[in-house]
């Protein structure tokens, strides 16, 4: 098999085979030069039309972060460019082709690094680009942000919303750590795309699930498979109402406001929402607006289909009595949340023991970017403490911003003016109320008990349980494993979801833990184990025996460095023991469940993985990784 044409102005050509299993015979060119006609060409100049095309926005001068980030995309759009034009050339000649693709300083600076290799040349730019000050974390908020913009443009086919999607996120995964971006929140955000362009298309593709898919293929098969069915849809009802001149009252999707004809009570009939156009009878679902009965819709449940026919009639199939009021549910209650100034959301919590309203710094930078108009002041705190929460210990106060919030509650909706935020180095969930604020828009609590006391109330409490209901809910999110350079809590307000804290474990149990724990720190002295227990007892919801859900704690990412040379490599086939390969099918399972890791098949420096047993505990292990091939080529 030979490659595509070669220009006849090579200098040099040397021919030669090479047996692959493959394919038994491939030709390769090796060439000394390559003619740069065709061929991309770089310059470190960003133009107002490069911005554009690379961050979605216009970048302004002043703004170096913004600038550095245009360069490093714009050289990975260059080096992908060139990287498929020239692939059937040897090393070599794509090295002094790439020189030569250069303009200006930048050639300068690839010369200077002393090799005619192109994939030296091409790994030694881009780590110059991404590792100049400030450029990684700008370029983690730039993607994470490209990411909440997408959507799908007016008039755009959704096949190309698809590519265009699926592209960003395939240079996303090229970039270092793939910006901290996990899959199942871009598949996510893929979805939530279409809330505003087409709602009507949005509440079909949640009623089937597709939120929920962790696979961005899966997604995006699952999409267009629903996409051409809602087009059908759409063309019927649209070809229907054109044939009655414009009288049906014929909407698309959830806008269908269809009136049922009207039956005899009981008769069944209730669920076939029609219409009748020239003596034809159009069936309409109520569920999911496709052309069927309700009764026979596959993504209705039972239990779904009566609550449908409740909503739609005021009774069920099976009832006689006229219509009924609904009541309102407890879930249809909204959120008790604070509006911050840019639209973001955060669950806050009335704390009348507070001294001060109190929110994390990282939230308040996110916000002070977003939308600095908002912000009518901010100042840096020279010292002093604050005691939020259930915190026993207190936390320094990092500086104070002011800014107005919207809270919400079960009957409307508070305006608070001019809040004063204290600012404090702490990964908060929440938005801490202070007393001063509660008892500003008349929640006195010692006032609602003098107005209690007047009434000589007496309560039987003795059906509380205390390890349920009065427990407290937490918020479990998707948090991003950068927590120190990256707050994505402003992308991630839709998709969190309230649990209730399990039932505490076993007085027996918990005190055998404790004691094992205490065993286990040898190195500290006597006199500070009773201090461990009391810390252990004190922030139980904290310390953990096993691996769960967690936040990820506040370290900078990893990074290695390899020698010049360093060939990749895969680990090779290894045979593990039943028990073993049980292990590490659960814990790999489990640790991409939580995030924590990212299934890649095509891998390169792929380590093996090793079940080590742990000492004095039969039949208990450790997750290992054999580093030591890859500690070879590394600096």
């Amino acid at each position: 098999m030979e490659p595509d044409h070669i220009p006849p102005n090579i200098q040099q050509e040397v021919k030669y085979k090479i047996d692959t299993p493959e394919s038994p015979e491939v030709l390769v060119r090796h060439v000394k030069d390559i003619p740069l006609k065709g061929l991309p060409r770089f310059a470190e100049h960003i133009s107002q039309e490069d911005a554009c095309r690379l961050v979605d926005h216009k970048v302004s001068p002043e703004s170096d972060q913004d600038v550095l980030v245009c360069r490093f995309l714009k050289f990975e759009e260059f080096d992908s460019s060139f990287r498929i034009l020239t692939d059937v050339y040897d090393d070599t000649a794509r090295g002094s082709a790439f020189l030569r693709c250069l303009d200006g300083p930048v050639q300068a600076r690839a010369i200077r690094l002393g090799t005619t290799s192109y994939k030296a040349l091409r790994s030694g730019l881009a780590a110059a680009y991404r590792d100049q000050s400030g450029v990684q974390q700008a370029l983690i908020l730039e993607m994470q942000e490209r990411f909440g913009r997408i959507s799908r443009q007016a008039g755009e086919p959704i096949c190309d919303f698809i590519t265009r999607f699926k592209d960003l996120w395939e240079k996303t995964k090229l970039l270092p750590n793939q910006c901290y971006l996990h899959e199942a929140t871009i598949c996510r955000q893929f979805v939530d795309s279409f809330a505003l362009m087409d709602p009507e298309f949005y509440q079909h593709l949640a009623r089937n699930g597709v939120r929920q898919v962790a696979q961005l293929k899966m997604v995006t098969d699952m999409v267009t498979d629903l996409w051409s069915r809602e087009l059908q849809a759409r063309t019927v009802l649209r070809n229907l109402k054109k044939e009655s001149g414009g009288r049906a009252n014929i909407l698309p999707a959830s806008k269908a406001s269809i009136v049922p004809p009207k039956s005899n009570p009981g008769s069944g009939s209730g669920d076939v929402p029609s219409t009748t156009i020239n003596g034809q009878r159009t069936l309409i679902c109520f569920s999911c607006n496709d052309p069927h009965h309700l009764r026979d819709c596959p993504s209705t449940s039972e239990q779904e289909r009566q609550r449908v026919i409740e909503r739609k009639f005021g009774k069920t199939k099976s009832s006689n009595s006229p219509p009924v009021v609904r009541r309102t549910l407890l879930q249809e209650l909204p959120e008790n949340v604070a509006i911050f100034p840019d639209g973001s959301k955060l669950p806050y919590v009335l704390d009348y023991g507070a001294e001060a309203v109190v929110l994390s710094c990282r939230y308040a930078d996110k916000l002070l970017s977003r939308c600095p108009m908002a912000i009518k002041s901010r100042v840096d705190a020279d010292g002093g403490y604050i005691i939020f929460g259930a915190r026993q210990f207190p936390v320094k106060v990092e500086g104070v911003i002011i800014f107005d919030l919207v809270v919400t509650t079960a009957v409307g909706r508070i305006h608070l003016e001019n809040i004063a935020f204290q600012l404090v180095d702490v990964e908060l969930q929440e938005v801490f109320l202070s007393r001063s604020i509660l008892d500003r828009i008349g929640l006195d609590l010692e006032s609602l008990f003098r107005e209690l006391l007047e009434s000589c109330p007496r309560f039987d409490v003795a059906s509380l349980n205390p390890a349920g209901n009065m427990q407290r809910l937490r918020r479990i999110r998707d948090v991003s494993p950068a927590a120190d350079f990256v707050d994505t809590s402003m992308e991630r307000m839709d998709d969190e979801f309230e649990t209730e804290i399990s039932d505490p474990q076993d007085p027996q149990a918990w005190k055998a833990m404790k004691d094992a724990v205490v065993e286990a720190a040898e190195a500290l002295p006597v006199e500070f184990k009773p201090e461990l227990r009391q810390m252990l007892d004190e922030f139980a919801d904290i310390f953990r025996s096993g691996l769960s859900a967690d936040p990820p704690i506040k370290i900078p990412p990893l990074s290695i460095q390899l020698i010049d040379g360093a060939k990749a490599f895969r680990c090779r086939q290894r045979r593990y023991a039943p028990t073993h390969y049980q292990f590490l099918t659960d814990i790999s399972k489990q640790l991409q469940d939580y995030g924590c890791i990212v299934k890649n098949n095509s891998a390169r420096f792929a380590s093996a993985a090793l079940a080590a047993p742990k000492p004095g505990r039969p039949c208990q292990f450790r997750l290992c990784v054999d580093l030591r091939q890859l500690n070879a080529i590394t600096e």
